[in-house]
């Protein structure tokens, strides 16, 4: 793997680990944003909440797809890397 893909790989694995730690934290925490920030910016409905952790868990998802194509990637010989 070269310098470029693993840091690549490395950088879409911390985006997945802090998507999902993102996405848990508003799950069992969802007023977080309020105590954090002192703000309410949906009013106190909860919406903003559940869009931060489709967002949040979106990310991991895909960040989580994308590293593991980067990792299995590593181990292809150069002629079959696409």
């Amino acid at each position: 793997m070269d310098v470029h893909a693993r840091g690549r790989f490395f950088v879409e694995t911390a985006a997945a680990v802090l998507g999902t730690g993102l996405g848990a934290v508003t799950l069992f925490w969802p007023d977080w944003i309020e105590r954090v920030f002192g703000v309410y910016p949906d009013g106190g409905s909860g919406l903003d909440e559940w869009l931060v952790v489709a967002a949040a868990f979106s990310v991991a998802v895909v960040s989580t797809l994308l590293a593991r194509r980067a990792w299995r990637a590593r181990s292809l010989p150069a002629t079959q890397r696409a």
